[in-house]
């Protein structure tokens, strides 16, 4: 028999036995109000619900839930009553924010028909879900786990053992409904399922804290990437990787605000004009700026992102680095006074990001220092301001409750721009034993490093045999030279450590270059103060919102195993612009094709940088001057596709800056390898 379709907005129930649960309601439109039967001497709850999904922007099913606050664990084991109905019916486990079809939420379900089990989320109210599925289908026993914004899952087959299903960050304040679900994806149709072994059970709060073993991060005791650490589906070569963005404007300032800086008495950049650091809407706010960061991170760790790099002394705010004609930046952004205290503002900023990460299960690598601005701090012959700053600012970490720091003393220690011998080359291992002293075990520590291998037994040598863990930059390099780099430094530094990239460019073929090493990658894209290219001309825009931005992410996401973020919209008449000639949506081939990327640059000042082909997601090929072919071939042989559907995705990266200002146009044409 089908029911006509009724619609049931929100149906609570009065109060009956529901055992551990308080209450039960049809959530949504559904054929007619759903059901919830607790068999206590069972211990059994038997649920009828209908709707037509659990998906999209708004939710149809049935719910029996209570409230909770805090960590906590949910266990149950799930089976469907009858056959027959949609295949993609769904029961399991849900925490939502509210009982609104459109509230935010994270559920783990298995689905009846193809056993499809997976864990999805709503992040904000409306939204749209999206999903990470679990490697193991047809699953019967169900865990989901909260703690802090991160929820982890775990399934199990009959007679099998749980195994790690994904995770994913989804910000839920407390208090919230937690419960278990049935939807018959039929809104006329209605469905049961009987949930048994259903333990719902209170956790300590868990903090973040990164380690090192061997060659590999760890957090929590885990190697990071792996199916423990709530990645299953990553890809094995990043396991013990920490990937990262540069964001060392996180806690920026600049003390000359607003006799500088302002839209009426701007900086003069050497190659970019004016540089001023408001907001469209706005005066500059530092808190506004921390602010935005942390409600933009969990967005980053959806996509698999597991570190950032902050700096109490910030980077180059323009690209060019506007004060590199002097020995000191012109804006003063120093979290240290003359001599070397913390100030307070830049500590409160510094704790909020690092809380923030924590509850994330993200490490945060916090810099000290950076060249152009290191002369804040008083230059004295026994670096004296420069030590009491180090000894203040691990001081400062160890009094927090948080352990998800990794410390980075300066930023490219080697690149001659520091004018305190202890920042230097040669004065760098006494800056390293210095905070390793300080530290005592409690935070890994390192400095950056930019090219130049040091002779064996020199002072630059004994520096990068004493960091905990060896970080460098690839910046300017191709992918065939971040290779070669991780070679060299490997060399030079051994095998016993991690080593960490927290600085190249844009480019996620240097990031695969990477990631084939086993290495982490750092994305550092510079933007140009407009409050949306970029992570460090401030004012920053930190969400995912630009093409640059979101095909970093969405490539860590396919690393990872993660949910990739919404693709932005984005418009720049100055974009380039792409026009494929030889393949045509939906075409079909059958033999070798001339495939070439014809590239319009729109900006009159910086040309086209390079054009980089993927297909099906994955890196293919590249080339930095036309013509922009596909292989590198006049003649492209597709023979080593495998026959069926695929997709050729040109992105075409625009300089707009000297150095590292890019943007970029990306064209996705769907092709048919024939049979």
């Amino acid at each position: 028999m089908r029911w006509a379709i009724l619609l049931f907005p929100l149906i609570s129930f009065a109060a009956q036995n529901l055992g551990e649960f308080e209450s039960q309601t049809t959530i949504g439109e559904s054929a007619q109000p759903g059901a919830a039967e607790f068999d206590a001497a069972r211990r059994t709850w038997r649920l009828t619900g209908g709707g037509a999904n659990m998906w999209g922007a708004a939710d149809a099913f049935h719910f029996v839930w209570k409230k909770l606050s805090g960590d906590f664990t949910l266990t149950t084991d799930v089976q469907f009553e009858g056959a027959g109905g949609n295949a993609h019916r769904k029961a399991g486990w849900v925490v939502r924010q509210g009982l609104e079809p459109g509230a935010p939420y994270a559920d783990l379900v298995v689905h009846a028909g193809d056993g499809l089990t997976s864990l999805q989320f709503r992040t904000d109210a409306g939204g749209e879900t999206r999903e990470v599925r679990s490697p193991v289908s047809h699953a019967v026993r169900l865990r989901l786990e909260r703690r802090g914004d991160i929820f982890r899952a775990w399934v199990a087959r009959t007679g099998e053992e749980l195994q790690p299903a994904g995770s994913t960050a989804v910000v839920l304040p407390d208090p919230v409904y937690v419960g278990l679900a049935v939807c018959s994806h039929d809104a006329a149709r209605m469905e049961t399922a009987v949930f048994s072994g259903v333990e719902m059970k209170a956790a300590p709060a868990e903090r973040t804290v990164v380690g090192i073993r061997g060659p590999l991060f760890t957090i929590n005791g885990r190697a990071t990437y792996t199916p423990e650490a709530g990645f299953p589906a990553a890809d094995p070569l990043i396991a013990g990787t920490l990937l990262n963005v540069r964001a060392v404007q996180a806690i920026f300032d600049d003390a000359n605000y607003p006799q500088q800086g302002t839209r009426e008495r701007p900086y003069q950049s050497n190659t970019m004009g004016t540089v001023q650091f408001e907001y469209p809407d706005g005066k500059w706010d530092p808190d506004r700026n921390t602010r935005e960061f942390t409600q933009a991170l969990p967005e980053w760790r959806r996509a698999g992102l597991q570190a950032f790099t902050v700096n109490l002394q910030g980077g180059g705010p323009t690209d060019g680095n506007y004060g590199e004609n002097g020995p000191t930046q012109p804006h003063l952004n120093s979290g240290f006074d003359a001599e070397g205290n913390l100030k307070p503002a830049y500590a409160e900023r510094l704790r909020r990001v690092i809380s923030a990460a924590d509850r994330l299960g993200m490490v945060v690598i916090a810099g000290f220092f950076y060249q152009g601005e290191d002369e804040r701090v008083t230059i004295a012959p026994d670096s004296r301001y420069v030590r009491r700053a180090i000894t203040n600012g691990v001081e400062f970490l160890k009094s927090l409750p948080h352990r998800n720091v990794l410390i980075e003393i300066n930023n490219e220690t080697s690149v001659g721009g520091y004018s305190h011998p202890i920042l230097q080359p040669d004065g760098a291992v006494e800056a390293v034993a210095l905070a390793k002293q300080v530290a005592a075990g409690e935070f890994p520590v390192s400095m950056s490093w930019s090219g130049g291998i040091q002779p064996r037994g020199s002072r630059g040598d004994r520096a990068i045999q004493l960091v905990d863990y060896v970080m460098f930059h690839t910046n300017g390099r191709t992918p065939e030279e971040v290779h070669e780099t991780i070679v060299a430094m490997r060399r030079w530094a051994g095998y016993s450590r991690p080593l960490l990239i927290n600085e190249d460019g844009v480019s996620t073929f240097n990031l695969h270059a990477a990631a084939e090493e086993r290495v982490g990658w750092g994305y550092y894209d510079q933007g140009w103060n407009n409050y949306r290219d970029g992570f460090q001309s401030p004012p920053t825009n930190w969400t995912i919102g630009t093409p640059v931005k979101w095909l970093f992410f969405e490539q860590v996401a396919r690393l990872t195993g993660s949910a990739a973020p919404p693709r932005p919209k984005y418009d720049d008449a100055e974009a380039p612009l792409i026009k494929l000639v030889g393949l045509k949506p939906g075409q079909i081939l059958r033999e070798r094709a001339w495939i070439e990327a014809v590239v319009e640059d729109h900006h009159a000042r910086w040309p086209i940088k390079r054009v980089e082909f993927f297909i099906d997601g994955k890196p293919y090929s590249y080339r930095r001057n036309a013509p922009f072919l596909l292989g590198g071939v006049e003649w492209w042989n597709p023979a080593t596709l495998a026959p069926g559907k695929h997709v050729l995705r040109v992105v075409a990266y625009d300089m707009r800056g000297p150095r590292f200002t890019e943007t970029c146009a990306i064209l996705d044409v769907p092709f048919v390898m024939a049979r």
